[in-house]
């Protein structure tokens, strides 16, 4: 049983949900918590790592199911397929993505559309609150919309681009006819029944054949 390695599976999953749920939201950053965190989640997914292909098969994830082309491509798909749709859906904690590219947005944008308001301002306001920033300005305020416009907009962007990115893995996967090895199998199995025939030869001529499921009787002719 491969104890240590559940544990590291589990605590560098939480420690990376931790600093997404957490990073930009209630500490920065730069913060040493969120550098604690993230640094803790890689060296525990690096032990995880080690641990897999030491153990074997009796590792928690046995590397050898990684090695089938439609099991990691899968994996690959679906992970990409799931950050489109939590990006788009602001489910967190990749919610965290969508804040963190509006944020980068705004800071970079701000101060060439809206001089007069800094960018933690407009931040801290909220896109539902812009009107408060410039009251009695509607070209600064459309100035504000605008931003928050592009900035929606940049994280669509993402979301199609991982979106995009997932579909050449599904392609990927292995294609096979699952009614040609039915098929196969069933020959195979018809082949074995007619080796498991046995003839006998009984008085008068007749000829007994014996399979596991039904005699037949075959009567030939005298001659």
């Amino acid at each position: 049983m491969d104890g240590l390695g559940a544990v590291s599976l589990v605590g560098g999953i939480t420690c990376l949900l931790l600093a997404l749920q957490w990073g930009g939201q209630t500490s920065p950053w730069r913060s040493v918590k969120i550098i604690g965190l993230l640094t803790g989640s890689a060296a525990l997914s690096a032990l995880l790592g080690f641990l897999q292909g030491k153990l074997g098969e009796h590792a928690t994830i046995p590397l050898r199911i990684l090695r089938q082309r439609s099991i990691l491509m899968g994996c690959i798909f679906i992970a990409l397929l799931d950050l489109t749709a939590y990006t788009v859906s602001g489910v967190r904690p990749w919610h965290a993505f969508t804040r963190l590219m509006c944020t980068n947005v705004i800071t970079t944008e701000a101060p060439v559309r809206t001089p007069t308001i800094t960018p933690q301002t407009i931040i801290e306001t909220g896109s539902t609150r812009l009107g408060s920033l410039a009251p009695s300005d509607e070209l600064v305020l459309a100035a504000l919309h605008m931003l928050y416009s592009v900035a929606v907009t940049r994280t669509l962007i993402l979301a199609l681009a991982t979106a995009a990115a997932a579909l050449p893995f599904a392609v990927c996967m292995e294609w096979k006819n699952a009614a040609r090895k039915l098929t196969a199998e069933g020959e195979g199995e018809e082949a074995n029944q007619d080796s498991d025939c046995a003839v006998e030869k009984a008085p008068d001529g007749i000829e007994l054949v014996r399979t596991e499921s039904k005699p037949k009787v075959h009567i030939s002719a005298q001659s």
